[in-house]
């Protein structure tokens, strides 16, 4: 958030041939942009400095959690969040932003034709899909256009937690070939737990997807 630290980021990225192309508001999942009054304008004010920011760092994306507390599953929090990124988005028009829901993809996809914003796209999560009960592949066919990133994470079905890739039940191999056979090009991110070494498991899990990449 300080202009020290995204002169950093960017030192950091030519450095490492690395790009930071998205972040997320991740505070935004207590719900406040669906509440009142002050926790409203305060949640509110701090999404648009983190937009400020990403938009001064050359950040494409920003995720906003739809889940739990922040879920659109009402028509009154659909009407709240369409009418606030409607806002957002006229104010940062170099900046997309990606939506994370807990709703069926069928709702996911009315949400999106109704509002029908070309800045406004999906982070798909396949372990919380999992998770929650989702027909992933089905999922995938229906919001793939729309699609920008998807987190490679893989927890049990019925709210089970996060394992190391390929310890649980989420069907990564054929989300992933058929992500590649649908000609999809955005970007992966590994959501995965580090458990107690993180570098042990970052490696484990970046060969485990590479895998999967190369195979599929």
């Amino acid at each position: 958030m300080s202009e020290d630290g995204r002169i950093e980021i960017a030192r950091l990225e030519v450095q490492h041939n690395v790009s930071v192309r998205s972040i997320c508001a991740h505070f935004l999942i207590d719900g406040g942009l669906l509440n009142q009054d002050d926790i409203f304008i305060k949640s509110k004010q701090n999404l648009l400095k983190i937009l400020e920011c990403a938009s001064i760092a050359e950040i494409k994306f920003v995720v906003i959690p739809l889940l739990d507390k922040m879920s659109i599953k009402s028509s009154e929090a659909k009407i709240k969040i369409k009418d606030l990124l409607r806002e957002l988005l006229d104010q940062y028009q170099n900046i997309k932003i990606l939506l994370e829901c807990d709703i069926p993809a069928n709702e996911i996809l009315s949400f999106l034709e109704d509002f029908r914003h070309e800045n406004i796209g999906i982070l798909y999560d396949l372990g919380n899909a999992n998770a929650m009960g989702f027909d992933i592949e089905q999922e995938i066919v229906i919001l793939n256009k729309y699609i920008e990133e998807v987190h490679v994470k893989d927890r049990f079905k019925n709210h089970g937690h996060s394992q190391r890739l390929g310890k649980g039940d989420t069907p990564l191999e054929s989300a992933i070939g058929l992500l590649k056979n649908l000609s999809w090009r955005g970007s992966f991110i590994l959501e995965t737990p580090i458990f107690n070494e993180w570098e042990n498991e970052a490696n484990e899990n970046f060969m485990y997807t590479k895998k999967i990449l190369l195979q599929s």
